[in-house]
C-alpha cells in the first residue's frame, strides 16, 4: 500500500528539569546558559536531618550551602563554555553551512498533474500554478493518456505552454481486451500479443498532441508498474515485472518512436517508491539498447527512503520525482500537510539528488479529496510551500551543497543560478517553536542581502523583509515555527 511519512519528530532542549514529587523543599534553583532550571532538592541526602538527635550546627550548614554554590556555578559556567565553543567553532548542529564550491544536480523543474480533476484551467488557475509574478511558478505539467490513446487535458496543457511550461504524459492502462484480466483497473498485465498495438497508440498520441500545439519532451511507460490498488480502493492501473518494462520500452516503445521520427525521450519506470526503484531502475540501466531510449529515470515516493542509485548516477540520466501527495484522509490545508510536502521535497532533491519533483493533482479528487493544492480558488500551504522551491529555484538551476540538518525540526536546502550566481536558500522549520538559525556561506561570491519569503500558519508565500549579510558571509535567521522560508539573493537581478 502507498504509506505518507508523517512531520519530523518535535525536539526541545529547554525543558526543566522538575523536582522530584515528596516533602523535600528545593534549597537552591540555578539557571544555566541552556534554561533549564535544576532544582536542590538532592541536596537532602547531603544534609542531615533537623530532627530528632540528629542536630546540625549553623556554621557547617553555611559551609555545606556555600560549597553547593561554588559547586553549581562552576558547572554552569563549564556548561555555558561548552556551548559557547560549539557555537564559535560551528559544529555541524548548529551552523547550515552553503558551500558554493560544491554542485550537484541540475534542476529540471517542479510541476503536478492534470489527470481527471483540472481538464480545462482558466486563466486565473494557469497563471497561479504556471506564472512566477502571479503565483508559485510550476513548470512541469503531467498530463493523463486514457486507455484508447487520447486525453481530456489539452485545454489545461495549451495554457501550461502558454506560460513557459514543459508537458509530459503518462499512461494508467492500456485497454481492457488488452490486458489478462480484462479490466483497465486492479492491476493485470499488457499481453504480449498486444506490445506492439499498445506502442503504437502511446506514439500516436504523442504525434497527436504535437498536431495540436502540445509538444511532450518525454512520454512514460506506465505508471506504477509493480503497484496493483488494495481495497477498497481501485483505479486504473497495469503490471509489469523489471524484465517486462524493460523489454517493452527495448524493442517496442523506443523503437516505435524512433521509426515515426520522434525524439521523445522515454520516462520511467515511475515506481510507486523508492523501496520499488531499484530493481526496475537496475535492470533498465543494465540493458544498452533500453537505456539509449531512456531520459530521466523516475519514481513516485510514497515508500521507502531517497537514495542515489550507482548505476543511475553513472550513466547521467536525471532521477525525476513523478508524484506525491499527503495521504491522510484527513481534511488539512493548512501547515500540518505542508510539511509533510515540504519534508519530501527536501528529501527527495537532497537524498535522491532528483532533476524534477511533481505533486499529484493540482485538485484533490477520488480516494484522496483532501489532496490538492488548490480549493475554490484558494491555494492551500501545501501549494504554497511547493512554492518556496518552485518559485525561485528555476529550469537550470543547480543544487549547491548544505548542510541538510543542522539541528532537530530544521532542513536546509541550497540553489544557484550558474549564469547569474542567485543563490536561493530554502529552510524548513518542522517544529512548535521559533528557532535562530546560524548560517554560514562559504567558497564563492557572496551576495550582500537576501529577501525573505515565508510560508507558515500566518503568510502564505509572502515576502516578510531583507537579511543581510556580513563580509564573511554569516548571518543568523528567525524560522517561525512550523514555517518553510525561502531566502532569495540580490545577485543577478
Amino acid at each position: 500500500m502507498k504509506t505518507y511519512s508523517k512531520p519530523l519528530s518535535i525536539y526541545s532542549d529547554d525543558r526543566a528539569i522538575m523536582p522530584v514529587s515528596g516533602e523535600a523543599e528545593p534549597v537552591i534553583t540555578s539557571y544555566g546558559s541552556s534554561g533549564r532550571s535544576f532544582t536542590g532538592s538532592s541536596m537532602a541526602s547531603f544534609i542531615p536531618s533537623r530532627t530528632g538527635h540528629h542536630k546540625i550546627e549553623p556554621i557547617i550548614y553555611l559551609v555545606l550551602v556555600v560549597a553547593f554554590m561554588i559547586v553549581a556555578s562552576s558547572c554552569s559556567k563549564m556548561n555555558r563554555s561548552s556551548r559557547d565553543g560549539a557555537w564559535q567553532n560551528g559544529q555541524a548542529d548548529s551552523i547550515a553551512s552553503i558551500d558554493l564550491a560544491k554542485v550537484n544536480q541540475e534542476i529540471a523543474g517542479f510541476g503536478s498533474s492534470s489527470g481527471w480533476t483540472s481538464p480545462n484551467m482558466d486563466d486565473y488557475e494557469a497563471d497561479a500554478f504556471f506564472t512566477v509574478d502571479k503565483g508559485i511558478g510550476l513548470s512541469l505539467l503531467r498530463l493523463r493518456i486514457a486507455s484508447d490513446g487520447t486525453t481530456l487535458e489539452l485545454a489545461t496543457a495549451k495554457q501550461a505552454i502558454a506560460r513557459g511550461a514543459s508537458v509530459w504524459a503518462s499512461p494508467w492502462t492500456p485497454p481492457a481486451e488488452w490486458k489478462d484480466n480484462h479490466d483497465v483497473n486492479n492491476g493485470g498485465h499488457l499481453l504480449p500479443e498486444h506490445y506492439q498495438d499498445w506502442a503504437d497508440r502511446l506514439v500516436a498520441f504523442a504525434k497527436n498532441c504535437a498536431a495540436e500545439g502540445v509538444p511532450l519532451i518525454g512520454i512514460s511507460a506506465q505508471n506504477e508498474p509493480g503497484y496493483i490498488p488494495q481495497p477498497p480502493n481501485s483505479w486504473e492501473s497495469c503490471q509489469y515485472t523489471a524484465g517486462s518494462l524493460t523489454g517493452f520500452i527495448r524493442d517496442y516503445l523506443g523503437p516505435t518512436l524512433k521509426k515515426n521520427g520522434l525524439d521523445i525521450p522515454v520516462i520511467a519506470p515511475e515506481t510507486d517508491g523508492w523501496s520499488t526503484l531499484d530493481s526496475f531502475a537496475i535492470a533498465l540501466m543494465a540493458d544498452p539498447i533500453a537505456s539509449s531510449y531512456i531520459g530521466p529515470v523516475a519514481t513516485h515516493s510514497y515508500n521507502g527512503s531517497a537514495h542515489v542509485l550507482p548505476c543511475v548516477r553513472n550513466s547521467g540520466h536525471q532521477v525525476w520525482q513523478t508524484e506525491f501527495t499527503d495521504l491522510r484522509d484527513t481534511e488539512d490545508t493548512g501547515m500540518g500537510s505542508a510539511l509533510i510536502i515540504a519534508s519530501h521535497i527536501h528529501a527527495d532533491l537532497v537524498y535522491g539528488n532528483v532533476s524534477a519533483w511533481h505533486h499529484w493533482q493540482f485538485i484533490g479528487a477520488g480516494p484522496y479529496p483532501y489532496s490538492g493544492l488548490m480549493e475554490g480558488k484558494e491555494f492551500t500551504r501545501r501549494a504554497c510551500v511547493i512554492g518556496n522551491w518552485s518559485r525561485f529555484v528555476r529550469t537550470g538551476f543547480v543544487r549547491i551543497e548544505a548542510t541538510p540538518s543542522p539541528r532537530p525540526n530544521v532542513l536546509v536546502s541550497a540553489f544557484s543560478d550558474p549564469s547569474t550566481k542567485r543563490l536561493i536558500i530554502v529552510l524548513v522549520n518542522m517544529g512548535d517553536l521559533d528557532i535562530q538559525q546560524q548560517m554560514s556561506i562559504i567558497n564563492g561570491a557572496l551576495p550582500s542581502s537576501f529577501t525573505v519569503w515565508i510560508t507558515s500558519d500566518a503568510l502564505a508565500l509572502k515576502q516578510s523583509g531583507i537579511q543581510e549579510i556580513t563580509s564573511k558571509g554569516k548571518f543568523t535567521i528567525t524560522l517561525p515555527s512550523r514555517s518553510v522560508t525561502t531566502l532569495v539573493s540580490d545577485q543577478g537581478k
